[in-house]
């Protein structure tokens, strides 16, 4: 894999292909705004640059083979493209075709070099360091750098965002939703490198603790609950009882601090404040109280609630196979206000594709995750390995948590990430079963 390198003009060192493609990878990942366009999407230019580094280290050959595909996969995006083609939107479909499977093929022949893996991660680790930090200090500051790179600021993309006086930072992103489900899938990556690390493990832990508060400071609620939920999976995982019993002394420091806080009149407000904002989605007294501060869409997901009713409507007559990838979402709804409004956004990335491709394709989109889901827990089970080592575990658990938050979101900007972890975790199932997983945690 690191036969092939270029060589600096003073001649005094070498810098591999591979390194280059790692490096590329993290500048894709997180450094290159989405709406940075000269035409096409900047992004997808470097990462056509990095996949051609890939191939050319690894003499052509790819990790993966068709046979370790995902057939309902497969069925999906065979669907989706040809979608696109007779809907005469193949730049579109060529971008998808890149965010998805060629992420996924380019991933999978990188990492299953345990050099390049471990490089990857540590890199990735740093870079999220600094990404992290730039998202907080936009948070408080709205200065987004990344508005700077590409020249389009997004500072008003939505009247909400800013909630409680803080502002929802977009980092690269093009929303503050999707920046929020990378940092909180980033931070899922991190943490469980900075358990099963054997050096390092201060930069994974600064690099977690940091992704997650950005994530918590873009308050948005699907990335939120997913953090939640992939860090409970993880202590129920690592045993509560007995993780409680190892630090008793500083679970009884967590649990006083604690009750202090609460004893604090602005802290407790804020905590109920922060548990409205959950509760506003189902409880419109919720949302009222807290509309003053949080945004005229406090309670916005009752109405993406029904978006099932008005997603079906839309494609009445269209059932099986959807409108299409170029008919646009517009919908007359009566609001609070009496007054009728358009809604234009679907928020909830099985709709979304429920709208594009009908039934049939929701269909096959379901059946692909669910059997990822499946892979990895027939994995998990064939390995038995103790506590929070297993890659698949982490997998099963992020993948989960991407599936509940795109409830919330119609998933773009972050897709290519999600695509990265999956050809990780096949480029992790070869190491493993070589017998060489254990040198990459010492290396990482």
């Amino acid at each position: 894999m690191d036969g092939v390198t270029l060589y600096n003009r003073s001649g005094s060192g070498k810098l591999s292909l591979s390194n280059m493609a790692i490096y590329l990878l993290v500048f894709i990942c997180m450094f290159i705004p989405r709406r940075l366009s000269i035409g096409i999407d900047v992004y997808k230019i470097f990462l056509l640059i990095a996949l051609g580094f890939v191939l050319k280290s690894s003499s052509g050959k790819l990790a993966m083979k068709m046979k370790e595909f995902n057939v309902f996969m497969l069925l999906f995006f065979g669907m989706a493209f040809f979608r696109y083609f007779i809907d005469f939107n193949m730049i579109t479909g060529m971008g998808l075709f890149l965010d998805t499977l060629v992420m996924m093929l380019l991933s999978a022949t990188l990492f299953c070099n345990k050099n390049n893996f471990a490089k990857f991660v540590r890199v990735f680790a740093i870079g999220l360091i600094f990404y992290s930090i730039l998202c907080i200090i936009e948070s408080f500051t709205n200065f987004n750098v990344f508005d700077i790179i590409s020249g389009k600021s997004l500072g008003g993309f939505a009247a909400n965002s800013m909630r409680y006086g803080i502002n929802r930072s977009y980092g690269s992103f093009t929303t503050s939703i999707n920046n929020g489900l990378f940092l909180s899938l980033a931070s899922g990556l991190v943490f469980y490198f900075a358990i099963n690390s054997q050096k390092g493990k201060k930069i994974y832990g600064w690099s977690c603790a940091l992704s997650a508060i950005a994530c918590i400071l873009t308050l948005s609620r699907g990335p939120l609950l997913g953090l939640v939920i992939f860090y409970v999976a993880c202590l129920m995982k690592a045993g509560f009882y007995r993780v409680i019993q190892r630090h008793t002394l500083h679970t009884i420091v967590i649990i006083f601090l604690i009750c202090c806080l609460f004893v604090i009149p602005q802290t407790r407000n804020a905590i109920l404040a922060f548990y409205n904002m959950f509760a506003a989605i189902f409880d419109s007294d919720a949302a009222s109280n807290i509309a003053s501060s949080f945004g005229t869409n406090a309670n916005g997901v009752g109405n993406r609630l029904e978006l099932v009713s008005w997603v079906w409507e839309s494609i009445e007559g269209n059932e099986a196979f959807g409108v299409g990838t170029m008919t646009k979402f517009a919908y007359n709804f009566l609001a609070n206000t009496n007054q009728y409004l358009v809604k234009t956004s679907i928020e909830n990335h099985f709709l979304y594709v429920l709208y594009q491709f009908g039934v049939v394709g929701l269909i096959l989109f379901c059946l692909f995750w669910f059997n990822e889901i499946i892979l990895f827990v027939r994995r998990i089970k064939k390995k038995k390995l103790q506590g929070l080592k297993d890659f698949d575990f982490f997998m099963l658990i992020t993948v989960i948590e991407y599936l509940i938050v795109i409830t919330t979101v119609a998933s773009s900007d972050d897709i290519r990430f999600v695509y990265l972890l999956l050809g990780m975790s096949a480029a992790y199932m070869q190491l493993y079963n070589k017998g060489t997983w254990d040198t990459v945690l010492k290396r990482i």
